[in-house]
């Protein structure tokens, strides 16, 4: 279990040190950006389907021509397209809109390392899509690990608190749908077949679970992959989903809320139908 974690951190560190080098000169350019984003909310000219995100991105890719400069507008979009998650609210529309413009940008030569600086971000906000559970630091109090974890602060009025443990879980069902989409799409910025899918999956049943957010990436994951994981691999999957629910469950149900667990035997009991 260990090795694995160790693997997963190190893949997790290495990805976020290249787009660390792509951001550096960020804040020497962030009035510039605001006032970009300004002009283009102005700007009711449409190029795309996803108006902001794509007028936005075409705005700053005009006027920072540099690679670097480059570089930190793919970083931008990126950030852009997952802000659209924050309420873990990933509808048909916003599927029919983001999936192929995340397609269209991996695999376009020119903007190639959008692939790696999407999952960063992705990474970032839901480190479940590696999969990593971070650790708790001796060092950490509550409100810190609850940040290491993914939580946010939002805004209550006058005051800022860390969202609910529901908010938190809404908001992680949203990007890690999206990446189970991404998983199964056989195209950029994963592989053409299902290769890395099943080797994801098996990392996060090898994984010790964790209270209620593993029920939540096993659960979706069924949702969005496990028909086509069933026609694909029509031998070994049904035996995974058969291990999941005579020894998995049993361990994850001692730190899984009733509802959570009702949700995912739901969806366990749909592949036996």
């Amino acid at each position: 279990m260990d090795e694995i974690y160790e693997n997963k951190l190190i893949h997790y560190r290495r990805i976020e040190n290249i787009v660390k080098n792509f951001e550096e000169n960020e804040a020497k350019i962030n009035e510039s950006i605001e006032a970009i984003r300004r002009k283009s909310k102005s700007d009711n000219a449409s190029i795309g389907p996803a108006n902001d995100i794509l007028r936005y991105f075409y705005t700053l890719e005009q006027q920072y021509q540099s690679d670097d400069k480059r570089l930190l507008c793919l970083s931008i979009l990126a950030t852009l397209i997952l802000a659209q998650l924050l309420g873990g609210d990933l509808t048909d529309i916003k599927t029919e809109i983001f999936l192929p413009l995340i397609g269209i940008l991996s695999q376009n030569q020119q903007h190639k390392e959008f692939r790696i600086i999407f999952l960063d971000r992705l990474h970032k906000k839901c480190p479940y899509t590696v999969p990593l559970y971070p650790k708790r630091q001796s060092t950490m109090n509550d409100k810190q690990y609850l940040e290491a974890i993914g939580y946010i602060e939002k805004q209550d009025g006058d005051q800022r608190r860390l969202e609910t443990e529901t908010e938190f879980l809404n908001r992680m069902n949203g990007l890690i749908r999206l990446f189970c989409k991404l998983l199964v799409s056989r195209g950029p910025p994963f592989d053409k077949d299902l290769a890395f899918a099943w080797k994801w999956f098996s990392d996060v049943l090898n994984l010790p679970p964790k209270s209620n957010i593993t029920s939540v990436l096993i659960r979706v994951f069924l949702e969005e992959a496990g028909k086509m994981m069933m026609n694909v691999y029509q031998t070994q999957f049904p035996k995974i989903i058969n291990a999941i629910q005579l020894q998995y469950l049993p361990r994850l149900e001692k730190q899984t809320s009733d509802d959570q667990m009702a949700r995912l035997r739901l969806t366990l009991d749909n592949f036996h139908k």
